[in-house]
């Protein structure tokens, strides 16, 4: 597994559009050919459009950050791993993920996508806690996720990198 954090830089921070492509879906539509599974996780909502307007709802909340709210991270696996990632376990690993970056009562959109030759999953976190409205960034992301990537190697079976 190795996991990446996508920095998206000023106004493109979109939590909409990035949450939309993590499911690669469009308003209306269903889910495209690239994911082959999506969730919304850490919220109320029951739906994954509806987690979309909770999560903007909650980002509107803090008027006093002027950085991203928006935490993209993108893990990679092996191809020859793709027959042990079932949903359950992935949504096992993202909540482990969370976790680790401290994003566990954080509202997140997930999606684990099959169109490159190593599936990935892309997780979308909102950075603003959904009760107190304060924005969480991580620090030392990079030696948490891989710790964390390394114990979930180990845990489900999967190819150690």
């Amino acid at each position: 597994m190795l996991p990446k954090r996508i920095d998206r830089a000023g106004k493109r921070d979109n939590y909409r559009a990035l949450a939309l492509y993590v499911a690669d879906a469009k308003i209306g539509q269903t889910q495209g050919e690239k994911t082959l599974h999506s969730w919304y996780a850490g919220g109320e909502a029951d739906d994954y459009l509806e987690g979309m307007i909770e999560v903007e709802a909650t980002q509107v909340m803090n008027t006093s950050s002027t950085s991203n709210k928006t935490y993209h991270l993108m893990v990679s696996f092996h191809p020859e791993d793709e027959n042990k990632l079932t949903p359950e376990t992935l949504m096992e690993m993202e909540k482990t993920l969370a976790e680790a970056l401290g994003f566990s009562e954080h509202q997140r959109h997930c999606g684990y996508h099959i169109n490159t030759a190593n599936p990935h999953l892309h997780i979308s976190y909102n950075m603003i806690h959904p009760r107190t409205f304060n924005r969480h960034s991580p620090h030392y992301d990079y030696p948490k996720l891989h710790r964390t990537c390394r114990i979930l190697e180990q845990k489900y079976g999967l190819t150690i990198d």
